[in-house]
């Protein structure tokens, strides 16, 4: 049994708006939840994104996480400090790498309308440049496909991390485009906090503009689900940012931090 996801606007000021988007899952003696509370505000120094999963099952008990990595995102840098001070008393390895924040059009125009920045949006989204979509066979992923997106993910290439995968290509929204043989060539997937990433293309197929293609096509069917869209993109992937802009995905008046912690 699956209960709908519920989406709600718990308090929308001036300054503030908080976003609360939960899910309920069950299969026979399975069953899992998780929340997403995102706080957006224009104001750096208070942005933060709380994420918190619960997985129930009567024969074990796991804990959500990407190859036994903590991950923490939010737009105070000045986090950095005081996440490097607990990680040396806690033989915890950690990196922080610099993003910027991605938010869909209609999703600031929504919930954010005091952004300066919501009076300049594009109307709709960007279209990619056409794609040969006789050759290029528009699907969804399958769970035995986790392991290629594991190799070629960032924060990929370990068991835990594909497991990881799988759970989020069973649960969540994903797509692909195969080629004649039936191989996925680019696909984008979607994980428990309601962001689209984990996204890639086989070496050989890049530069045909098949990612943007299939971002389009994500970032729409997840529009006319009502999810908050949004993503972040690595400061120096200026490729990835390139798409972004050219699909009008509104970047944040602030920065993105994220930090990345591993067991030593």
């Amino acid at each position: 049994m699956f209960s709908r996801d519920i989406f709600r606007v718990k308090k929308v000021s001036l300054t503030t708006v908080v976003v609360e988007l939960k899910q309920q899952f069950r299969v026979g003696n399975w069953s899992r939840k998780w929340q997403m509370t995102l706080i957006i505000t224009p104001t750096p120094t208070k942005s933060i994104l709380r994420i918190s999963t619960t997985v129930k099952n009567p024969l074990a008990h796991q804990r959500s996480s990407i190859g036994n990595t903590l991950q923490i995102q939010s737009s105070q840098s000045s986090l950095d400090e005081v996440i490097q001070n607990l990680v040396t008393t806690k033989f915890v390895k950690v990196k922080q790498t610099q993003c910027i924040l991605y938010v869909m059009p209609e999703t600031v125009r929504k919930l954010l309308p005091s952004l300066p920045e919501t009076k300049n949006l594009p109307l709709g989204y960007g279209r990619p440049k056409a794609i040969d979509q006789e050759k290029f066979k528009l699907s969804s992923l399958d769970p035995t496909y986790a392991a290629l997106v594991n190799k070629l993910w960032h924060f990929g290439g370990n068991k835990s991390s594909q497991r990881f995968i799988k759970r989020c290509i069973r649960t969540f929204p994903n797509f692909r485009l195969l080629e004649p043989e039936g191989t996925p060539v680019p696909w984008s997937l979607m994980d428990h906090t309601g962001e689209v990433w984990m996204g890639a293309t086989l070496p050989e197929y890049q530069g045909l503009g098949l990612v943007s293609h299939l971002l389009f096509v994500h970032i729409q069917a997840l529009d006319k689900l009502g999810f908050p869209l949004y993503n972040h993109t690595d400061r120096a992937n200026k490729i990835v940012q390139k798409i972004r802009h050219n699909l009008h995905h509104t970047p944040m008046p602030y920065d993105w931090n994220q930090w990345n912690c591993v067991p030593l």
